[in-house]
This record gives structure tokens, C-alpha cells and sequence, in this order.
């Protein structure tokens, strides 16, 4: 009965009454209660005008503003409830205080009529702004760790500007922060107001208790059974004889908690409670396990079937970085790696992973396959929470071979062995919820590829890659998905041709579903054709049907444009499809049939896919 009546009274029916009715009937030697709830609503209570008078040095338009953010059920149509005058009164209130109306008030009257069959609450809210206070000076006493000057230069509030409270808290978190920087972790800094006699303007002492200073003493580490001690000091931000600041300390914690090696991590600061001249710092960790085995067996459209196999080791040689060996086989080729990755490469906060590899490929509906070895290096740091830098460098020896179409005239020197050098930089942007599956946010990435060819000037090219997508959740079980990708080859070299395993292709699981892998544009022998430029946009609605299952419904358009061969058309070929996916802990595992629009002669309606993981 609560609740229900707690439902109602949040709906607009203030006056709602619940009765209950009880029988208890024998029925085959057992005692059945049947319960009965009599409902009296009563008559709807809704929000009619909301009107604002008396705000004249702040607009009206930002009053309501604030009525929005701190009260967002309280505008026109919406229901009445009890508490929304006080609240209302003291949201205006609390925001006027803050910008320096300290004698601010805003009285709220409310008026009833009647509407219907509802009862229609009219507000009128009268704010009374009153005297705004000015400071008329701003003055500082209790410092010892640097002087006034300096002082006026870390703090914003300036005399003839409005008391806002906002900026006096922060110039006192801003001077606390500036002193305990400096070694006095127990500093406390504190505002002092002297009012003029018809509290127009005000004088503002900021007064600074600083304590006294301390540095820190020896630093202990217990746990650590494989990781070298020196791994840890590294990245603490503070080292013993430095003066103690708060702000180092903890994010010498988070640095240390963060790393991949450990589970996790216990610190004691000895002697800092107590206020002592020294601390010392006790640190416990415990290890994760650094050595592991996985793999893998499965089947996906893009590759068929496939196996993969991979071991490593997370603290190599207790130094904090990773190695791995790992191999992967399928039904368009396979890849063999060994790789080391460094998180604070050269002791920055700079990652970096070198890897070598051998790696063939033959795509499926391609009539050429790849052979590729080569080395690469990728250093990667994160410039901001969503936003990520990269540089990344290869070597590759790379050789095409013939899979049964014949060699094209004219295309045999592409065939043979070729040196090339890829260098460039990626940004990316990323607000994303969740990783595995997204439900509002968005990802953003841009690159540039350098791509010199060492013995010829077939691979001399850049490549410009730029790929956008969008989540969005408008209801609890639906989630729109919207995704843009674009990708453009522009050669420098003198032979002006690109080889084929270098270009754009589009059609299959990860772009234009519908259409066979690599076949959204084909020759006239159903071969298919790469461009220099491709284009390509789905929009997904992803519903969510419990129980871990989840309907998806999308449409898919691509282009691939400025190929060889004039052959085909650059106009965008699209699709419309639907499919079911099951979530499980490591991603949705899903079935999905695309329909093409446009079908041609010759061509099938569509195609089924299977998918692991999303395809964006």
C-alpha cells in the first residue's frame, strides 16, 4: 500500500487513498487469503504557469535555468507535489547567495484552480534580489611559504568584483593546495568577512594555519616476490629526503594500483596522523600470477573457422613490462607473433610495444593472397581521460601470389618481393560507457599513414583513415548505434599505381552486411575491386529482450570509388537486415541477415553472417 500510494503522490494524486479488503477461504485443506485494493484517487494536482517577477540584475531566463537543473520536474503540465515551493524558493535562493545577493529571497505563493477534472497549482515566485556585496579589499595573513604578491597571483576573487562563494572555496583549496605542495601536508586555510555597515561591500582576509613542514622518511615494500623494488620507486611520484605533499602521495598510490602486475595495494603513511617532522612510508602489495596460457576455437564470417593459441608473461624478469608469443590459424590464413610491451617506456608515462611477425593472408572472393614478415614499434600515451595519442612505425617484406585467377598483364612486377616502411601518428577520442557493449557516448579516431616502398614506388602512398561512432540510449532497452568510417589513398610515387593488396575494399560482417566479404564492387568475372577511396555508414537499433538476448535491426551503406578499373559504379550500394545476438561476459555472439536494396542481376537477395563481438 505504500508504495502504490508513493507512486500515485509522485503522478500529481496528493490525495489518494488505498483501503484493503481481506477473506480467508478453506479450499481443500488449505487456507486461501484473497486481498482486495479499493482505490480512491482523487483529483490530479499538475503545475499550471509558472510565473518569475523581481529578477532584474539576473535575467529571468537564467532563474529558470536554475529551477531546470536543480528541479527538472518542476515546470508546466508536470505534477504538483507537496515540497516543490520550498524547493523551489531555496534553489532560487541558494543560487543568488552564490553570486553575492547575500540578503537574497524568493517567496513563492501558490494559486488553485480548477481545470476539469484536475486540480492546476499556478505559481508565482516574487524574488527579492536586494544589495549585491562587493569586495572592497582582499588581504592575506599566516603565510610563510611565499609572499602577498604571489598570493594574489594564485587566487581569482579581486577586489570590486561580487563576493561569489564559488571562487572564495576555491581560492582556498587553490592556496591550501599551493602551501602543502611545498611540504605541509596539515596546512588549513580559512576566509575572514568584515562587512560595511549596510553589508554592501565586504573586506576578505584569507588567514593560513600552515603547520609544520615534513618530508618523507624511508619508503618499505613487502609482497613484492618477483617484482624488482626498483619498478615501484620509479613511478612513486615523491622520494625519501623530498617534502611531503598530499597531491604526490596519492597519485604515487593511484600509479602503483594501477599497474597491471599487482592486485593490489596497501599504503601506510607512519607518523603523518600524528604529525611528525618525518614520515615513513609502508607499502604492501600483492601480486597477480604472471604467467599465462590462452586459447581459442570459433567461426565468424569474416575468417571461418579459426584456432588461436597464445602465452605470455605480465612481469618479465620483475620489471613491469609484458612479453608474449602468440599464433593464430583460420580459413584465410594465419599469423604467427612474439612481442614485448613496456607501460613507462624510458620512465615516462609513455607505453610502447614492439612486436615480430610472420603473417599469410588469402581474404576470402580475393584471387591474390599475401606473405608478410616484419617488425613494428607503436608508442601510445593518453593526453586527457578521452583522448589518446599514438605512433606507430613497421617494416614489412611483403610478396603477393597468384591464388588460381592468373597474374593481370601488366601487374607482374607487382608481384615481386617488396620492402616497405609504414610510419604515422592516430588520435582518438572516447567517452564510451563500456567497451564490450556500449550504451551511450562516442568514439572518435583519426590516422595518417607514410608509406614508403624501399625498393620501389609501388607502396608509396599516404593513407588517411577517419572513423566516428555514436550511442545513444533514449529507452531502458533500446540503444541506437550509429557509425561513419571513411578511408582515402593518396600516391606520391612516380609509378602512381598502387598494388592491389593495398587497396579499399568494402562488403561483409564489419561494414556493408548483405554482401559477400570484400564484394560491395566486383569486375565483370565477379572478382572484386579495391579503391582508393571508400565510404561506408550503418545505423543499428540494438534491443535489448532480457534474459541476455538482444534483437538488432540495421542499415548499411558503403562505397568504394576511384579504383583501377573502370568498372563498376562509385554510387553507394546500401542494405537492411536484422539479427539476434546473445551477451555473454566477453561480448554478444550473433546471427544476422543483410538484404541488399539494390540487388543486381546475377547477385543474391542477401547474405547470413555470423558475428563475435560487435562489428562497431
Amino acid at each position: 500500500v505504500r508504495n502504490m500510494i508513493n507512486r500515485y503522490r509522485s503522478r500529481g494524486y496528493p490525495d489518494v487513498r488505498i483501503l484493503t479488503e481481506s477473506e480467508t477461504a478453506e479450499a481443500d485443506g488449505l487456507y486461501v487469503r484473497s486481498l482486495r485494493f479499493i482505490i480512491e484517487e482523487g483529483a490530479r494536482h499538475r503545475i499550471g504557469f509558472v510565473r518569475i517577477t523581481g529578477a532584474e540584475t539576473i535575467d529571468e531566463r537564467t532563474v529558470r535555468g536554475w529551477l531546470r537543473g536543480g528541479l527538472p520536474e518542476f515546470r508546466e503540465g508536470r505534477p504538483w507535489l507537496a515540497e516543490h515551493a520550498e524547493s523551489a524558493s531555496f534553489t532560487i535562493t541558494s543560487a543568488y547567495i552564490a553570486l553575492g545577493f547575500l540578503n537574497a529571497s524568493a517567496d513563492t505563493q501558490i494559486t488553485w484552480r480548477q481545470e476539469g477534472e484536475q486540480q492546476v497549482a499556478d505559481v508565482a515566485i516574487a524574488i527579492t534580489e536586494g544589495a549585491r556585496v562587493m569586495v572592497s579589499s582582499v588581504s592575506f595573513t599566516g603565510f610563510q611559504s611565499f609572499t602577498e604578491e604571489e598570493a594574489r597571483e594564485f587566487t581569482k576573487l579581486r577586489k570590486g568584483m561580487p563576493l561569489l562563494s564559488h571562487v572564495l572555496e576555491t581560492d582556498k583549496r587553490t592556496l591550501a593546495s599551493m602551501i602543502s605542495e611545498g611540504g605541509r601536508p596539515h596546512v588549513q586555510v580559512r576566509d575572514h568577512l568584515s562587512f560595511s555597515d549596510d553589508r554592501s561591500a565586504v573586506s576578505v582576509e584569507y588567514r593560513a594555519y600552515e603547520g609544520p613542514s615534513v618530508t618523507l622518511g624511508n619508503v618499505y615494500f613487502s609482497g613484492n616476490f618477483k617484482t624488482r623494488e626498483r619498478v615501484f620507486r620509479r613511478i612513486l611520484e615523491m622520494r625519501p629526503g623530498d617534502p611531503f605533499s598530499p597531491a604526490r602521495y596519492l597519485q604515487g598510490e593511484r600509479n602503483l594500483r594501477n599497474l597491471d602486475i599487482l592486485e593490489s595495494a596497501r599504503f601506510r603513511a607512519i607518523g603523518l596522523s600524528e604529525k611528525a617532522d618525518e614520515v615513513t612510508l609502508l607499502v604492501d602489495v600483492a601480486e597477480k600470477k604472471p604467467y599465462y596460457v590462452e586459447t581459442g576455437l570459433g567461426y565468424e564470417s569474416q575468417r571461418g573457422l579459426y584456432a588461436d593459441a597464445k602465452a605470455g608473461d605480465r612481469n618479465l624478469f620483475g620489471t613491469n613490462r609484458s612479453a608474449w608469443i602468440g599464433s593464430e590459424v583460420s580459413e584465410t590464413g594465419f599469423r604467427n607473433e612474439a612481442a614485448m610491451m613496456d607501460p613507462r617506456f624510458l620512465g615516462y608515462s609513455l607505453s610502447a610495444t614492439m612486436s615480430l611477425y610472420q603473417e599469410r593472408l588469402e581474404l576470402f572472393n580475393q584471387t591474390f593472397g599475401t606473405d608478410t614478415y616484419g617488425t613494428s614499434l607503436k608508442l601510445s600515451r593518453k593526453l586527457a581521460p578521452s583522448v589518446s595519442s599514438q605512433l606507430g612505425a613497421r617494416f614489412e617484406q611483403k610478396k603477393l601470389f597468384d591464388r588460381g585467377g592468373g597474374i593481370p598483364e601488366g601487374s607482374e612486377e607487382l608481384y615481386n618481393s617488396r620492402s616497405i616502411l609504414v610510419v604515422g601518428p592516430s588520435f582518438s577520442y572516447d567517452t564510451r560507457d563500456f567497451f564490450i557493449r556500449p550504451r551511450k557516448g562516442m568514439y572518435g579516431s583519426f590516422s595518417v599513414d607514410f608509406s614508403k616502398g624501399i625498393r620501389n614506388s609501388f607502396d608509396d602512398f599516404l593513407k588517411y583513415e577517419l572513423d566516428f561512432r555514436y550511442f545513444r540510449t533514449p529507452l531502458s532497452r533500446l540503444t541506437l548505434a550509429l557509425l561513419g568510417r571513411a578511408a582515402f589513398l593518396q600516391s606520391f610515387g612516380p609509378s602512381g599505381t598502387i598494388p592491389e593488396d593495398q587497396l579499399l575494399f568494402l562488403g561483409g560482417i564489419s561494414n556493408v552486411r548483405g554482401f559477400a566479404e570484400n564484394m560491395l564492387r566486383y569486375d565483370q568475372d565477379s572478382n572484386p575491386l579495391g579503391g582508393r577511396l571508400s565510404l561506408a555508414g550503418s545505423l543499428e537499433a540494438r534491443i535489448d529482450l532480457g534474459r541476455n538476448w538482444e534483437l538488432t535491426t540495421f542499415c548499411d551503406t558503403g562505397s568504394v570509388s576511384r579504383t583501377l578499373e573502370n568498372i563498376g559504379s562509385d554510387s553507394f550500394r546500401s542494405s537492411l537486415g536484422a539479427g539476434i545476438r546473445y551477451i555473454t561476459p566477453i561480448g554478444p555472439m550473433g546471427i544476422l541477415y543483410g538484404h541488399k536494396l539494390d540487388r543486381r542481376e546475377g547477385e543474391g537477395a542477401g547474405r547470413w553472417h555470423f558475428s563475435i563481438g560487435y562489428t562497431f
